[in-house]
């Protein structure tokens, strides 16, 4: 029943498609970090901006918050579930699928991209000012990267909603870890 609403969801929102999103949605939901280097050097000129002293403990903060959401979604929660993505799912035939499954792997629940980037906003979300607009940009990349995972067809909404989850306990525990120090 779960994996009908996954497929009807994945079907409905992988639909809403246009010959001009599919290279916007391929290009943000590229792994290549030069295609985000305007904006990780936006996040890391804000960084320094608002936390100066302490600029290297944050950065370190994030680089393992990437890491644990990398390997506990990837090496762990992947394999441990097995869940085939949509690609590699050939019962869904109606789906629109952009530039291939070749190398997102064969399982994908839950989402990395999601969890890395849910991680990593929500840890920045807690540690920016409150009143600026900086929340609202993070929120918004996280929901690009994670809608663009279901457009281009290589993850079911759950495993967006799964690695989100996991991003956003990562990227508290990261926060709270070092609370103190930094704020």
């Amino acid at each position: 029943m779960i994996q009908k609403l996954d497929e009807t969801l994945f079907l409905f929102f992988n639909n809403l498609h246009t010959p001009y999103l599919d290279q916007m949605m391929y290009f943000i939901t590229s792994s290549n970090p030069i295609y985000y280097l305007p904006f990780y050097s936006w996040l890391l000129f804000l960084i320094f901006k608002y936390f100066r002293q302490k600029f290297w403990i944050i950065f370190m903060i994030i680089i393992w918050i990437i890491f644990c959401c990398d390997q506990y979604t990837s090496s762990i929660l992947k394999p441990y579930f097995a869940r085939l993505r949509p690609c590699h799912y050939f019962s869904l035939l109606d789906f629109h699928f952009v530039k291939g499954c070749g190398g997102s792997g064969l399982y994908g629940f839950p989402s990395s991209h999601a969890a890395n980037t849910a991680g990593v906003a929500t840890f920045l979300g807690w540690i920016f000012p409150p009143k600026k607009n900086i929340k609202k940009i993070l929120l918004l990349w996280v929901l690009l990267v994670s809608y663009s995972r279901i457009y281009v067809g290589v993850h079911y909404p759950g495993d967006i909603l799964a690695g989100m989850m996991i991003g956003i306990l990562m990227g508290s525990i990261g926060f709270y870890s070092i609370k103190k120090i930094i704020l």
